[in-house]
């Protein structure tokens, strides 16, 4: 019983994670001559404090290696409208 029980929560958390990845992929969905360059990316992200070491391309979405103060992070935006769709923290 205990083993179907955490089987159970082990699908509910895989299902969770997924949809989750799948609404911040959902966000970056443009057509690619809609997309802004990504010297724009460091532009933007500089205006808000970041120091921007790289910028490439993740799954449909624009991804930026980019440190604040001591912080590390990646910093995923929509290339249409440029909107901070995730910010994955490095620890």
């Amino acid at each position: 019983m205990k083993q179907i029980v955490l089987s159970g929560l082990l699908l509910v958390g895989l299902s969770i994670s997924t949809a989750a990845l799948a609404s911040d992929d959902a966000k970056c969905m443009a057509p690619e001559n809609e997309w802004q360059p990504k010297e724009a990316v460091t532009q933007k992200l500089e205006a808000e404090g970041w120091k921007v070491r790289k910028v490439k391309v993740e799954d449909g979405c624009y991804e930026a290696y980019a440190l604040k103060g001591d912080e590390r992070a990646e910093v995923f935006l929509n290339p249409k409208t440029l909107e901070v769709v995730r910010i994955k923290k490095d620890d």
